[in-house]
């Protein structure tokens, strides 16, 4: 009796092959015939063959040919998609290369469905490649010429030469060089014909840097390897030089940067110029710049020599800090002047504090100096109560007093003169109808007078600002 795992590996082994048997249950159905329409060729010409594929399965195959062999030129693969009981007829034409040698070939046609799997066995196609004749003995090249007759680098020019083939057509490589280092065209397939041909090559180009004078241009027939036959001329190239300028330009808050980049790409110095527009203050503005410069018509520019292959830097900084600066010199300015010409000054300051249990007391000192040659007369200073202030009291040498304005109350002092360079003291103490603590800021004082011109002059103090802890 069979056991349980045996019976386990039997299933799994007769599925496996039953994957594998409908994996390739397709390809199975197709059956192909071939007949054979030219299976001898020399180099150069076609062998064909018409192949045809039957679908003798029940659902559509979609299929793919492709041509395994190194001895032909290259053959794009077929693709399409054959119903049940259709039939499609495949025409492969494969062109036998120049070099490859005589003798009996077996070219492998390879089908492939959409999932990869392949016929097998694969289509083989046989045929035969026949010796090609010694025709190249007798062929020459003449006439070989360069158009235009001087030639520059930057553009395009021709080739064109005769070649005289007595026997028959044929189709090998061509090639063309140069002593120009870098220069090499290569055709692979030229068709020459029986007879005297007139062929033309165009849209040749040489490298940039290709050295002036005369230099011998060479045309070549290959086959099987080696040249067949060659003819060369002689023609002149050009020197020229040729500008090539990268600019940036950057530009930020506080200034400006330009810089340029000049390279000659040519193959003779080179007369260079480089220009950049700058309006007057951004020149007046400039922190550095490249040495050798011109200002004309609001540029700054340079006249460069610039030898072959060789690269030259330009650039310039302009600096916009000045001119954000002015509003800052501007208020210092204003600022000086106002602090030379002053004619009094009044400095607020904190004496001495003291704490109580639900109150406190603080002691203000005002400092009034006159700053000028001349007395002052009739001067009045004010300075603003906090709300929190119930009493005011103890004035000290100069009385002052209590007065409202609006809901605020300020205490003032009327003085009848200040003494040229003479400084007053006023004082006051205040009580609190609370206990503060933390930051108290009293707002400045004023001073006020008129001069000896009978203009009004006002003046104020700092803010006096004291932490309670």
């Amino acid at each position: 009796m069979v056991s349980k795992k045996l019976m386990v590996i039997l299933v799994f082994a007769i599925a496996f092959f039953g994957i594998l048997s409908t994996a390739h249950a397709d390809l199975g159905n197709i059956k192909y015939s071939v007949n054979v329409i030219n299976d001898k060729a020399r180099p150069g010409e076609k062998l064909e063959y018409n192949v045809t594929l039957r679908n003798d399965g029940t659902s559509p195959i979609k299929l793919s040919l492709n041509v395994l062999f190194t001895g032909i030129t290259e053959v794009k693969p077929s693709v399409f998609t054959l119903d049940p009981g259709a039939e499609q007829l495949v025409h492969v034409a494969l062109t036998v290369k120049s070099d490859q040698k005589p003798g009996r070939i077996l070219i492998k046609l390879l089908v492939f469905d959409d999932a990869g799997n392949s016929l097998d066995p694969p289509i083989y196609l046989q045929g035969e490649i026949l010796e090609s004749p010694k025709l190249f003995e007798s062929v020459k090249i003449n006439k070989v010429e360069v158009e235009p007759k001087v030639l520059d680098p930057r553009n395009p020019f021709s080739i064109k030469f005769e070649v005289y083939n007595p026997i028959k057509t044929v189709v090998v490589p061509l090639e063309v060089t140069s002593d120009i280092e870098g220069f090499s065209y290569r055709i692979e397939n030229q068709t020459v014909s029986e007879g005297t041909n007139t062929i033309t090559i165009s849209n040749l180009t040489l490298p940039p840097d290709a050295a002036p004078g005369n230099h011998t241009f060479t045309v070549r027939l290959l086959f099987f390897g080696g040249v067949v036959s060659e003819g060369s001329t002689v023609a002149g190239v050009v020197s020229y030089s040729n500008c090539v300028i990268d600019e940036r330009t950057d530009v930020s808050l506080i200034g400006k940067t330009y810089t340029a980049s000049v390279k000659n790409t040519g193959t003779e110095e080179a007369n260079c110029v480089v220009s950049s527009q700058v309006t007057g203050i951004e020149k007046a503005l400039v922190t550095s710049i490249t040495e050798g410069y011109a200002y004309e018509d609001g540029q700054f520019v340079w006249k460069l020599n610039i030898s072959p292959g060789s690269e030259v830097i330009v650039k310039y900084n302009i600096s916009y800090v000045p001119i954000l600066a002015i509003p800052f010199i501007v208020i210092a300015a204003v600022a000086a002047i106002w602090y030379l010409t002053r004619k009094v000054t009044i400095k607020k300051e904190l004496v001495d504090y003291k704490r109580y249990p639900g109150f406190m007391d603080l002691k203000i000192q005002l400092k009034v100096r006159n700053l000028t040659n001349n007395e002052l007369r009739n001067v009045k200073v004010s300075d603003m109560l906090p709300a929190f202030v119930k009493e005011v009291r103890d004035y000290g040498t100069i009385p002052g007093e209590v007065k409202k304005k609006g809901k605020s109350k300020m205490v003032v002092w009327e003085i009848e003169s200040i003494k040229p360079r003479e400084e007053r003291v006023l004082s006051y103490k205040i009580r609190t109808s609370l206990e503060v603590l933390g930051n108290i800021t009293f707002a400045p004082a004023k001073v006020e007078f008129k001069d000896i011109n009978g203009n009004k002059v006002e003046e104020f103090s700092n803010t006096l600002s004291i932490e309670v802890e």
